[in-house]
C-alpha cells in the first residue's frame, strides 16, 4: 500500500494565495475571502502584523491626509478593511484609535498595541475562514 505525504494543508488547491502576513497581506487575505474564494495566507514569522508586530514600527501614520483649509477636518485616505481592523482593536483597548499628530509630520497617528495586534489579527482570519501557514 502506498500513500501520498500530507502536505498540512486542508485543501489541495486554492482560489487566492497571499503571501506576506504584513496589514496588506491580512487586509488581501480577508478582501478575497469577503469575495467567496478560498485564501491561504503565507508568513513566514510567527505572528502576523508586518513590521507592526515584528519591528514594531508604529504608530500607524497614513490613515488620513491633512485637511485642504485650516478649519476643516483631516481627510480619510485609507478605510475599508484596514479601518474595520482599527475599530475593532478600538473596541479591544488595543488602541486609542486616530490622533492628531502633535509634530505635523502626518494628520494623524494610529497606535496599536504590539501585544495584541498579532493574535487579533490570527482570530480574526481563523475566524472568517482564512487559512495561515
Amino acid at each position: 500500500m502506498t500513500s501520498q505525504p500530507s502536505s498540512g494543508f486542508s485543501r489541495e488547491e486554492y482560489d487566492v494565495i497571499v503571501v506576506g502576513g504584513g496589514m496588506a497581506g491580512v487586509c488581501a487575505a480577508l478582501a478575497a475571502r469577503r469575495e467567496g474564494c478560498s485564501v491561504l495566507l503565507v508568513e513566514r514569522a510567527n505572528l502576523l502584523g508586518g513590521c507592526s508586530s515584528l519591528s514594531l514600527v508604529q504608530p500607524w501614520q497614513s490613515f488620513h491626509a491633512p485637511p485642504l483649509k485650516p478649519v476643516d477636518p483631516p481627510r480619510q485616505l485609507i478605510s475599508g478593511i484596514a479601518q474595520e481592523l482599527v475599530d475593532e482593536l478600538v473596541a479591544r483597548k488595543a488602541s486609542p484609535g486616530h490622533l492628531p499628530d502633535p509634530i505635523g509630520f502626518a494628520a494623524t497617528l494610529t497606535p496599536v498595541s504590539t501585544d495584541v495586534l498579532p493574535l487579533y489579527l490570527t482570530d480574526k482570519l481563523v475566524r472568517e475562514g482564512v487559512e495561515v501557514l
